[in-house]
């Protein structure tokens, strides 16, 4: 055989053979959801394993890459991707919660870098990208996100009309919040507690510090205590009263940790 076939025999089987290590360390998936007229999927990369030699050259991804995408008769009308997730020691991909609450909505929450966030698609193919990592939903009507993490030095909640699918309120606090106590360390950090007087809606404000010394988290609502107008999205003074206000408890019960489109698997990571 001529030597000249040779050479580019050579090159793609060197080209198919790298083709193959690129399969092995990586896992493409994908759901597949339907919400009235519309398609909805998610697609996650898992890097299964990673070498010192890629992470210097920046192969992408590191870690975990996702799109979320709608279709509409086989066409795609919105997308929203998040490039190269990192989990920074925790969760990190996109979940999905235990059971869909809303008829008329799919929710799913994206974990990892620091930014969880809370997606919402209407049935009318609309896509919202929400701050926060937890929610609940209030009334069967208010979804109320939060993101609070001694990682971020800020927290956040909002609350999401399902009924009109409009943000009412999004509040932010952070070290630039004036009339709130001073945070001293980095892991200090401001927090929010709900609570609920029949279909009336509560915020107060908390600050959680953290003592080095003892690794003790000590939590203490402030004075600033309101009651926010689920009609209009406006903060009013009010006064806690532990007879009347319940609290509206937001935390993970409603995710399901088991389904993140296999994003959950740790990288082995090699010499």
């Amino acid at each position: 055989m001529p030597r000249v076939i040779l050479l580019p025999l050579l090159l793609i089987s060197l080209i198919a053979g790298q083709d193959a290590v690129d399969q092995e360390n990586h896992r493409t998936t994908e759901a597949h959801y339907r919400l009235g007229n519309y398609g909805i999927v998610i697609r996650q990369q898992k890097r299964l394993r990673i070498t010192q030699k890629e992470i210097n050259a920046h192969i992408m991804p590191n870690w975990c890459s996702v799109s979320v995408e709608i279709n509409e008769n086989g066409n795609n009308i919105s997308k929203l991707d998040f490039n190269d997730i990192h989990g920074y020691g925790g969760r990190y991909g996109i979940y999905l919660p235990i059971k869909q609450e809303s008829p008329k909505h799919f929710i799913l929450i994206k974990y990892g870098d620091y930014d969880c966030r809370t997606i919402v698609i209407t049935d009318g193919g609309e896509l919202f990208n929400l701050g926060g990592g937890r929610y609940r939903i209030f009334l069967n009507r208010y979804l109320v996100s939060l993101r609070a993490s001694p990682d971020v030095e800020s927290a956040t909640f909002i609350i999401f009309d399902l009924y009109t699918n409009t943000v009412l309120l999004s509040e932010v606090l952070d070290r630039t919040t004036k009339g709130l106590p001073e945070l001293f360390l980095g892991s200090d950090m401001y927090d929010f507690d709900f609570y609920t007087n029949g279909p009336e809606f509560f915020i107060g404000i908390v600050v959680q510090l953290y003592y080095p010394s003892s690794h003790a988290i000590t939590r203490t609502r402030t004075n600033s205590f309101y009651k926010i107008d689920l009609g209009t999205g406006a903060m009013t003074e009010a006064v806690f009263d532990p007879k009347k206000h319940k609290e509206f408890i937001i935390d993970y019960s409603n995710i399901d940790s088991s389904n993140n489109c296999e994003c959950k698997d740790k990288i082995i990571k090699l010499s």
